[in-house]
Formats: structure tokens, C-alpha cells, sequence
């Protein structure tokens, strides 16, 4: 199932004549890992960094994302998608229910005759209506006045309003500029405290390697790091570090390197303070990582 979703993907590059190199630079992915995926070899990479990477394969020769995903879920389990399947299913339940028709109550229309003077009920409810009228109109004229009083007394004090962006599109859209968010980033998750943090940490990477770093057991950085990039994470006392891809990382403390065991693709959960590495230990399952 795994090999018919690779040569599936591989089809549809070759219609779109894209070539390798042209894929590498509209996805960021390295070339080895695109001939990977083409080859159904998926387990050179953890499954959390496959589907970010089959996703973006998939929209850069113009398939559906998420229909592929649902692919490579269902190859993974030994079963065939049967996306075909399940539209037409749907087709038939929709034929199946009769449209309905909405009912409304028959209205009866009278015919009034203008020439008749009005009586003294008409003539009442004639000025009744008038007065309603005037009714309304003052209340708009009300609110009229005061909106134009709150723009008028309020308008200088804007809020600034923060969107949040979903977290694929946010790596998506700053692959690029990995660089620029590891010199910003220490000022923007911790200004207030900035003066007091007396140790740096800088994480330096060889490859693709997610990071998630608990700076003084409060203060939680997560990110993904592109190869050959640095990021610098400040804190008061101590650091919890979660490394991805240990093998492909080096730390430093306050420019100092640091001695820890790691491998290519093995996850590893650090605990550094001021005197260097406190302890060190390979995770095994998500409850270790979490411990």
C-alpha cells in the first residue's frame, strides 16, 4: 500500500514535469528525503516530520493534502483508501431523501375601499401610527448621536488585534527565515525577565530537528529547526530539553560546548543547569517525554 501512495505522489510530479531540483526549491525538502518518499522508504524519518513532508509534496504538484494524508493513514494500517467509495455512498443518500417542500398557510387579502371617510377609530389609529413614527425617529436620532459621540471621544484608542495562525502555516510561511527568528526569539518569550536570565543556551543544528526547551519550568519554546541554524534561549536557573534528532544537535552553555550522548533520529531529554548537563536519557515512549 505504501509503495502504490510513493508511486502515486512520483506519477504526479512526472505529469507536472517537475524535476527534483525544482521540488526541493518549492518545498525547502532536501533531496534525498523527496527520492525517499518516491521509493516508499518511510522510515527514514519520524512520522511526525513524513506527513509535514508528504503534505507539502502533495500541494506542490497541485494534489489534495489532506486526501493523501487519509492515503498514507489507511497504507499504514494495510488497508486501500477508498475514497471513491465513500462519495458515492454519500451520492445515493442524498437521492435518496425527497426534497421538501416548505409550507406556508394560505393569506387572505381583503380589499379596502379609500373613498369611505374614516371613522373616529380609523382616525385614531391614523394618529397613532403618525406618533409611532415620531417615536421611531427620535430613537434613531439617539443612537445617531451617540455613535458619533464614541467615535468622536474614543476613536484615538486603537487596539491592536493578534490574529493566531494555524502551526503549519506559521513554519510554512518562516522556513526562510529561520535565522532572523533565532536572534528575536529570546526577546519576544521572555522580556521582562531578560535582565535576571544568567544562563544562555544556543542550540546549533546539522539537520532538520525539532526542539522543545522549559526554561526556568515555566517559560516553553517549540520549533522545528532547519539545518545548519543557531537559536538562543535564555533562563534564571535551569533548562529541560527535548532534542528530536539528538544526534544532529550541539549545545552550548553561556559559549561553553556540552557533553551529552545522542543519535541520528533517537529522541533524547536533557536537564542542564549552571554546573552543565545534570542528567540525560533516551526517551522510549511519549510517556517518558512527558516525565
Amino acid at each position: 500500500m505504501m509503495r502504490k501512495l510513493a508511486e502515486e505522489l512520483k506519477e504526479n510530479r512526472l505529469k507536472q514535469e517537475i524535476t527534483l531540483q525544482q521540488m526541493f526549491v518549492k518545498t525547502r525538502i532536501s533531496i534525498k528525503y523527496l527520492e525517499a518518499i518516491e521509493n516508499g522508504n518511510f522510515e527514514v524519518l519520524p512520522e511526525v516530520y513524513l506527513k509535514a513532508f508528504i503534505k507539502s509534496y502533495a500541494a506542490a504538484v497541485g494534489m489534495d493534502e489532506e486526501a493523501v494524508i487519509r492515503k498514507f493513514e489507511a497504507a499504514k494500517g494495510g488497508h486501500e483508501y477508498q475514497e471513491r467509495q465513500e462519495e458515492e455512498t454519500h451520492h445515493a443518500q442524498r437521492e435518496e431523501r425527497p426534497p421538501q417542500q416548505p409550507k406556508h398557510p394560505k393569506k387572505e387579502y381583503h380589499s379596502i375601499d379609500t373613498s369611505a371617510p374614516l371613522s373616529e377609530d380609523d382616525s385614531l389609529s391614523q394618529q397613532s401610527g403618525r406618533g409611532n413614527l415620531i417615536v421611531a425617529g427620535i430613537g434613531i436620532l439617539l443612537f445617531i448621536v451617540i455613535v458619533a459621540a464614541y467615535f468622536m471621544f474614543f476613536h484615538h484608542s486603537s487596539k491592536e488585534i493578534v490574529t493566531e495562525k494555524p502551526y503549519e502555516e506559521y513554519i510554512e510561511n518562516n522556513k526562510p527565515k529561520t535565522d532572523s527568528l533565532a536572534a528575536t526569539a529570546p526577546a519576544q518569550t521572555a522580556p521582562q525577565s531578560a535582565s535576571n536570565d544568567s544562563l544562555t543556551l544556543k542550540v546549533k543544528t546539522k539537520d532538520l530537528t525539532w526542539v522543545k526547551i522549559t526554561a526556568d519550568s515555566t517559560r516553553v519554546s517549540e520549533f522545528n529547526l532547519q539545518p545548519n541554524t543557531e537559536k538562543d534561549i535564555k533562563a534564571r536557573r535551569n533548562f529541560k530539553v527535548i532534542l528530536g534528532n539528538s544526534g544532529s544537535v550541539e549545545l552550548m552553555l553561556n559559549n561553553n560546548p556540552l557533553s551529552f550522548s545522542g543519535g541520528k533520529g533517537t529522541v533524547r531529554v536533557l536537564r542542564i543547569d549552571s554546573s552543565g548537563v545534570a542528567s540525560s536519557r533516551a526517551v522510549k515512549s511519549s510517556k517518558d517525554k512527558n516525565e
